[in-house]
């Protein structure tokens, strides 16, 4: 999308949705890995000749908890916890 003659901006965005599952063989509900949903956004600058780019992300918008895998062992339950609403900048220059 152009803003002026050496300038546009650039827009996007995913969502990815992931349904339950077990961390094991079997129905077990200890080791159930609860579905979940994430959202991500990008948004931006570029020069029209794409050798700068200013770029603003943000994943995990909505900082949704979430777990992505689960196991037991013995009597242990372990559980890797996914990460959290994450916000940042990028900045690129592309050298001919």
């Amino acid at each position: 999308m152009g803003l002026t003659r050496g300038l546009g901006a650039y827009f996007g965005s995913n969502i990815t949705y992931h349904s339950k599952t077990n961390g094991q063989f079997g129905d077990y509900p200890q080791v159930q890995v609860p579905s979940y949903c994430l959202v991500n956004i990008r948004a931006g600058l570029k020069t029209a000749d794409g050798r700068w780019r200013f770029g603003l992300f943000g994943d995990n918008v909505i900082n949704r908890y979430y777990w992505t895998s689960v196991y037991q062992q013995s009597d242990a339950i372990v559980r890797y916890a996914g990460r959290p609403a994450i916000w940042g900048a990028t900045v690129a220059y592309r050298f001919n």
